[in-house]
Parts: C-alpha cells; sequence; structure tokens
C-alpha cells in the first residue's frame, strides 16, 4: 500500500534487498528468481528504449505495473508495483517455490519495514503456495477428526480397548508407511 509512481522508496528499497538475495545463489548453484522488475523503471525503459513520453508508457503499462490514474489527480498518484519472476528451477519443487514466496515475505517484513497488512502479492505461485499451506491445517483437523472416529468405531465393533489401540496402531502405522514409500521412492516431490 502507498506504492504509486510519485512514492517508491519502499518499493525501490524491496527491490535493492531483493536483488541482493538475487546475487546469492542457493545451494545446489540455482538462483531463486528470474528477474525482479518494477513498475518505474518499465516506464523508464519504455520511455529511453522506444522514444515514447511517459504518458504513452504509462498507457502501456496501465493494468499491468500501473494502476488506474485516482480521479482529480496526477499520474504520481497511480500505483505501482514489483514483478518478481521466479526461476524454472525454484517453480520445479512447491519446497523451492515456498521458499522463494517466505524470502519475498520475510524481506518485506524484516528488512524493509513493510507491514503484513500492507505487502500484497499474488500470481500462481503464491496462490499455488496458499493453497498447500491452507490444505494442510485443514488436513491436519480432518486427520484428528478421522482418528478420533476411528478410534471410537473400532471400540464400538471390537468392544476391547486392547484390540481398538491395536487395529488403530497398525492402521496409523499403514498409513505412515505408505506415505513414506512414496516420498523415499521419489513418487512425488515436495
Amino acid at each position: 500500500n502507498g506504492c504509486t509512481l510519485g512514492n517508491q522508496q519502499k518499493l525501490t528499497f524491496l527491490t535493492r534487498r531483493l536483488r541482493a538475495a538475487h546475487a546469492e545463489p542457493e545451494a545446489g548453484g540455482h538462483r531463486l528468481y528470474k528477474s525482479i522488475v518494477t513498475g518505474p523503471e518499465m516506464l523508464d525503459q519504455l520511455s529511453s528504449s522506444l522514444s515514447i513520453s511517459q504518458t504513452a508508457a504509462i498507457r502501456r503499462l496501465e493494468g499491468a505495473m500501473v494502476g488506474p490514474r485516482p480521479e482529480g489527480q496526477e499520474d504520481d498518484a497511480r500505483v505501482t508495483c514489483l514483478i518478481a519472476t521466479l526461476s524454472d528451477e525454484a517453480v520445479k519443487s512447491n519446497r523451492k517455490m515456498r521458499y522463494a514466496i517466505g524470502q519475498i515475505e520475510q524481506i518485506a517484513l524484516e528488512q524493509c519495514d513493510i507491514k503484513t497488512e500492507q505487502f500484497h502479492m499474488g500470481g500462481p505461485p503464491v496462490d499455488n503456495v496458499t493453497i498447500d499451506i491452507e490444505g494442510e491445517k485443514t488436513l491436519i483437523k480432518l486427520a484428528a477428526c478421522a482418528g478420533v472416529v476411528g478410534l471410537f468405531l473400532s471400540y464400538w465393533c471390537l468392544r476391547s480397548w486392547t484390540l481398538t489401540l491395536i487395529v488403530f496402531g497398525v492402521g496409523v502405522m499403514s498409513a505412515a508407511l505408505g506415505l513414506a514409500v512414496v516420498y523415499y521412492f521419489g513418487l512425488f516431490e515436495i
């Protein structure tokens, strides 16, 4: 919030910090981001390379990197953004994508003093990570409910806590073994 074409200090600071993080490759020599660009940088690039006016450049970027002009205000009041494109390597696995998205949030919060409620992210990688996080929370709740229901159904059928715990324990071990087989044999990459 508050990053406009006329007021871009926090956006510039965040861009510098992200580029510094981008300059350091992760383990394995891979970079997390393919490119990091801001609306004002794209405006300058369009104006200088295509020799078009600032107004024409703004019109070309409107809706993508520059927001609409607020009624009765100048172009400097238009909202702008930063676009960080994840590298092909970062998109390959959910763990790397989560790390890249988390790094952006961490840098914005800790190094740039941008509050969580003022910081907005979007795009398919952010959607994927958000869905995964919410899915994990839901899975934990559902697994707990299924465990309680399974315990009571087992006891109701067997009428013995000893047999119930044996059946329930075997069921939990089977589920854990199934997940371990998938993970350790590389059938699914997290």
